[in-house]
């Protein structure tokens, strides 16, 4: 048996490589090792950009759930859809005759009460609202009032038809037909007794049963109960610590909390009490929401709108406690299920919103650049609310995609119109369209006439990378490990430090998701420079998942702030494009497990092959019989590393190290490997059992150290994996004792009980104590048993001109190598 190896020249092994060179050849070794996984899609679009966007600026990386902790990075959105909507001081307040269905339902009837009449025109003036449309069918007092309640020319419990004159006047009309022809009933005159709260307009009680209540944010809706026992919820039914009160926010039991303290329903489950929307989010289902390929589990999508509970299982999104979720309002009795009803609220712009709305806009896929029919795209467009500031309130603040689709081009055309998308109450709806196209900016300041674009994605697999930025700044590597499976999937991200001081290093993340949604992905080109955590989700995308388990802090990636990160030197930092740059790989043939390899980074150096960065990632089979990992609950998400190994007891250059860790954010205690879930934890790494830690001694990973024991002094405080060794001609035994050999089977690691793995047995452990003592062992070189069992060193740690068992000064070369067998 024998390994497939391999090697992958960068840049046609010239000098002079770049660091797309080295993306680009890291992504043929993966290739060549089968570990591209999932299925391509081409043509994705990913986010929008506003007039005048650049590469280099990030997508707008703000939730905008709420006012008050996220001012706008940039307005630039503005620069669309003629800047802001009108400032809006009208509301709907709303008021609901409840009365009990025996114990099967409410009676939910809306009630009208004119406040004023027009004899000449036969106009009433009623209450502002968005209701009232032309044909809504009233009952005028259908019960309970007198004939000196009337309206002059209408009668108690009359049947008539609503004409809508304007938000605040109405006709009535005898009937359906006369009302769709603005046929008004002949007023003569005001009630006898005046206006008063018997003077009522009714919405008909039949059809009123549990009705839905669709209202704006906004609006107020007062409820007159005739008994006590109805509530509002959070959620679609009563659940008592759902209830929209002060004592429920405080215990934390609902889904979502008011704008401030004022939003609690300080009197519900009385005879009459008032909903306030204006202090809370917008109705939500997200049932439009999509990522590509993300584990159902996880909330799909990156929609940066409406906050998430403070629990470090619930932080999801594109900010750690800001991400998509089920919002839900309802109606409900405390005593008998059956009696319950829907409130939706629907978004608005308005003086008495206090939270950012944002309306869905789907487009046709059949627009031009778009994906074809059946492939449409779907749109969040958001705008501050009215508790922003004057300069910009109104207007849009960003603009998400929703769903996953394909074939799309950046170029698309089309135009969402304004009254799609908050401008219905204003005079010119079309004044306010927001347009897409080629990206370029207004025209002049404020003017709202620049045009968005989109931007799209490949998504790649087989042969390419998940995703790659062409400048080389990441790619990201997407390993299937079982299909079948809720976490079949790995993420890697490699990606090449760019701060000054540290240039030419590469550095891993891993995770159970790469979220690229509404980030500009592999389009974007950030400046060389430090950006926060929230921007760089806007720019290349970031981990995603469940906080502390399987998404930690610092999700992103920044190769210009790499301090904190799992980085490993994979060339000489001295002119490092002077000298040709490689990759080795070693890959297990079936029967063995052909996929585990190894993977090596070297470099030509005055025509010597000198070893850097050497890995392997985990397989599908790591910890399945022992301890028994289930991808159905953990994902495989850690990183080996081999490496000589220079600081033993005796400081001998002669021992190799086998390190595994889980490659995230690492400082002092904030790193992956704490126990108890926390900001930066990864409990839900496979390997996560082994390499807990306390976190009052931080270590990022656990190592065996393969040591030479030809003589070489290991101490008792060593922690050294020693081979078996022995030589008659030195031991003063019979030469049948004698043992020498390539150790295979080797654990990954040692260390670990149970041994979660073992590599395939044509990856070994040979020690080596040879002459002379100038003898150089390099990635590369072969070790020959037989003729029919040849070994190609993989990493060497050998330390030359040492005394022998031969007790010859200088005359021996000892130490340790890891080798792939390829004869």
């Amino acid at each position: 048996m024998a390994v497939n190896a391999g090697t992958v020249n960068v840049n046609n092994d010239q000098t002079g490589w770049s660091n797309a060179d080295v993306m680009t050849a890291l992504e043929t070794v993966f290739s060549n090792l089968g570990m591209h996984g999932g299925t391509a899609k081409t043509g994705v679009p990913i986010c929008t950009k506003w007039p005048g966007q650049t590469d280099s600026q990030p997508a707008q990386p703000y939730c905008n759930g709420f006012q008050g902790s996220n001012n706008p990075a940039t307005t630039e959105f503005s620069h669309a859809g003629n800047n802001q909507l009108s400032w809006d001081n009208n509301r709907a307040e709303r008021n609901f005759e409840v009365t009990a269905y025996g114990a099967i339902a409410y009676y939910m009837q809306e009630t009208w009460q004119p406040t004023s009449i027009n004899a000449s025109t036969d106009t009433l003036t009623v209450p502002y609202n968005n209701v009232l449309t032309t044909g809504t069918e009233l009952v005028f007092i259908p019960s309970g009032g007198t004939s000196d309640n009337a309206i002059g020319g209408l009668s108690l419990n009359q049947t008539v038809y609503v004409i809508r004159v304007s938000d605040t006047e109405i006709k009535v009309a005898a009937n359906l037909t006369d009302a769709g022809n603005g046929q008004a009933i002949t007023l003569t005159g005001a009630p006898v007794s005046g206006w008063s709260s018997t003077t009522k307009f009714f919405k008909p009680q039949a059809g009123s049963s549990n009705v839905t209540i669709e209202t704006y944010q906004g609006d107020t809706l007062t409820f007159n109960v005739d008994a006590t026992g109805l509530n509002i919820c959070d959620g679609s039914s009563y659940v008592g610590n759902k209830v929209l009160s002060n004592a429920n926010g405080t215990a934390g039991t609902l889904t979502e909390n008011p704008y401030n303290s004022s939003g609690y329903i300080t009197n519900v489950g009385t005879t009459s009490f008032t909903f306030d929307t204006r202090y809370w989010i917008q109705s939500e289902d997200n049932s439009d929401i999509e990522s590509y390929d993300k584990p159902d589990t996880f909330h799909q999508g990156n929609v940066r709108q409406n906050l998430l509970g403070s629990d470090w299982t619930g932080r999801q999104g594109l900010i750690s406690n800001r991400g998509p979720k089920v919002i839900e309002y309802c109606y409900a009795s405390a005593n008998t299920s059956a009696m319950k009803g829907t409130i939706v609220l629907k978004p608005r712009y308005s003086a008495y919103n206090y939270w950012d709305s944002y309306w869905k806009y789907t487009v046709p896929g059949t627009v031009t650049g778009g994906g074809g029919s059946g492939k449409d795209l779907k749109l969040r467009i958001h705008r501050w609310d009215s508790q922003s500031s004057s300069s910009y309130r109104g207007s849009i603040s960003h603009i998400d995609i929703a769903n996953v689709t394909d074939g799309w081009t950046a170029g698309a055309t089309f135009t969402i119109p304004g009254a799609s998308v908050g401008a219905e109450f204003e005079t010119t709806p079309a004044d306010y369209n927001i347009e897409f196209g080629t990206n370029t900016d207004e025209t002049s300041t404020d003017a709202g006439d620049g045009i968005c674009s989109i931007v799209t994605t490949n998504y790649g697999a087989g042969s390419t990378f998940f995703q790659k930025n062409d400048n080389g700044h990441y790619a990201v590597l997407k390993m299937r490990h079982d299909n079948s499976k809720k976490y079949k999937d790995s993420y890697y991200t490699f990606y090449i430090d760019r701060a000054s001081s540290y240039t030419y290093r590469m550095c891993v993340k891993s995770g159970a998701y790469w979220e690229t949604m509404n980030s500009l992905g592999t389009n974007a080109n950030p400046p060389n420079q430090y950006f926060s955590d929230e921007n760089n989700r806007g720019f290349y995308g970031f981990f995603d998942g469940i906080m502390g388990n399987n998404a930690g802090g610092d999700g992103t990636i920044d190769p210009n702030d790499t301090n904190y990160n799992y980085r490993q030197s994979f060339c000489t930092t001295s002119v490092p494009t002077d000298y040709k740059l490689r990759i080795k790989y070693w890959r297990a043939q079936s029967p063995q497990d052909d996929t585990f390899a190894v993977i090596s980074f070297v470099q030509v150096i005055d025509d010597k092959i000198e070893t850097y960065f050497t890995f392997s990632l985990p397989t599908a089979g790591f910890g399945v019989t022992s301890p028994g990992v289930d991808l159905d609950h953990l994902y495989h998400g850690h990183i080996t590393r081999y490496t000589a190994y220079t600081n033993n007891s005796s400081n001998q250059a002669r021992s190799l190290e086998v390190e595994m860790s889980v490659p995230n954010y690492q400082s002092g205690t904030a790193q992956p490997l704490n126990e108890g879930i926390s900001f930066y934890t990864r409990t839900g790494d496979s390997s996560y059992g082994y390499l807990r830690n306390d976190g009052s001694n931080p270590s990022f990973q656990l190592s065996d150290r393969w040591a030479a024991n030809i003589n070489t002094p290991n101490y008792e405080n060593d922690h050294d994996v020693v081979t078996y060794y022995r030589n008659a001609d030195y031991d003063g035994i019979s030469g049948t004792q004698d043992y020498y050999r390539p150790i295979k089977g080797i654990p990954l690691l040692n260390s670990f009980a149970p041994c979660p793995y073992y590599m395939p047995d044509d990856f070994v452990m040979i020690q080596v104590g040879t002459a002379p003592g100038l003898t150089q062992f390099r990635t590369g070189d072969t070790i020959t048993v037989s003729a029919s069992e040849i070994y190609t060193v993989i990493v060497a740690s050998v330390e030359q001109s040492v005394t022998g068992l031969d007790d010859v000064s200088g005359a021996s070369a000892i130490g340790i190598l890891f080798c792939a067998r390829t004869t």
